[in-house]
């Protein structure tokens, strides 16, 4: 059983990496894929709890969060490392307003808004060209 689950993690954490990429573009990638499924594992027994205790609007956002973290996954998979870390960009920063908006100032999570904006600076170089085009090139 453990050995089934080391080959899954190592599985997901190198989608989308290839040999030609150097030592350096593979770990962000990896790094990536490994936050990905932390958060995504996360966030499916937030999703069953919702639902048990009969909060329906958080469990329908929370399940749109999960679909959009799949999407990163499919980028992921398909070597679109740029379209998948704008996509996580996009999906974090949407959900934690969404959030903030519906459950109201009290619960304090527009102040995650603040980490979600430093997001670029940890997903992109600062010499990255063309992020927005380049993105659904392959890397």
């Amino acid at each position: 059983m453990i050995r089934f689950l080391n080959q899954i993690w190592s599985n997901i954490s190198n989608a989308g990496t290839r040999p030609s990429q150097s030592l350096r573009e593979r770990n962000g990638i990896i790094l990536l894929n490994r936050s990905w499924l932390i958060l995504t594992l996360i966030q499916c027994p937030c999703l069953i709890l919702h639902l048990i205790h009969g909060v329906y609007i958080s469990a329908a956002m929370t399940a749109a969060y999960i679909a959009g973290l799949s999407l990163i996954h499919v980028f992921m998979r398909k070597t679109h490392i740029n379209a998948a870390k704008i996509w996580a960009i996009v999906i974090i920063n949407l959900n934690t307003s969404l959030m903030a908006v519906f459950f109201g100032e009290q619960t304090h999570l527009i102040d995650f808004l603040m980490l979600t904006a430093l997001l670029p600076l940890y997903l992109f170089e600062i010499k990255t060209p063309n992020l927005f085009f380049g993105a659904w090139q392959p890397v």
